[in-house]
């Protein structure tokens, strides 16, 4: 066995936690940086990125394509994709948080719980702007075009419906650590 597996074959368990701990975080924080500029970009960049992804989404004409998009349109899909955005920060923020109290040591108590709850939620909630968000997307690209050629795009994804499932999984999740707190606290109370 060499010495760095011996070394964290040895490591407790809390401070393999922490060591996780501290390179979730590490992600966390590219995750977060990658989220804003990565939206930065695409919407003070070039048009043709949000044409490519609005062509991909509506899978069908949309403005001419090479045709600049009016600011008032740009600035509208922008606020239709900063809830989307501001929902992934708030996950990862939520994460942050859970694996700040991991680190602590702090595993089933409300600082850990709570934002297990709140990410649930989230995740939920994902699943249901995406595709709203991405209907008002279409639509609004579409609304100039001539009659016949607009577009009214509804679609629920994979991703949507496992966003749902790993929420609700969450959830349950989130109750079990809850009671497994209460119980410890019941049997910490008969010593």
């Amino acid at each position: 066995m060499s010495k760095l597996n011996a070394a964290a074959a040895a490591a407790s368990p809390r401070v393999r936690l922490q060591r996780m701990s501290l390179w979730v975080r590490a992600l966390i924080a590219s995750g977060a940086i990658v989220i804003v500029v990565a939206t930065g970009y695409v919407w003070l960049g070039d048009d043709g990125l949000i044409e490519q992804r609005m062509r991909e989404m509506a899978g069908a004409p949309l403005p001419q394509e090479g045709v600049l998009l009016p600011v008032a349109v740009k600035a509208m899909l922008f606020l239709l994709s900063a809830p989307s955005s501001m929902l992934g920060l708030f996950m990862l923020w939520q994460t942050w948080q859970l694996f700040g109290a991991y680190g602590r040591g702090q595993v089933f108590g409300e600082p850990a719980i709570a934002p297990v709850r709140r990410l649930a939620w989230a995740l939920v909630a994902a699943a249901v702007l995406r595709p709203l968000s991405n209907t008002l997307s279409v639509l609004l690209l579409t609304w100039h075009n001539p009659p016949g050629q607009r577009q009214l795009v509804f679609g629920v994804s994979w991703e949507d419906y496992l966003s749902v499932l790993f929420g609700v999984l969450l959830i349950a999740m989130a109750w079990a650590m809850t009671e497994a707190s209460r119980i410890e606290k019941d049997n910490a109370g008969f010593v």
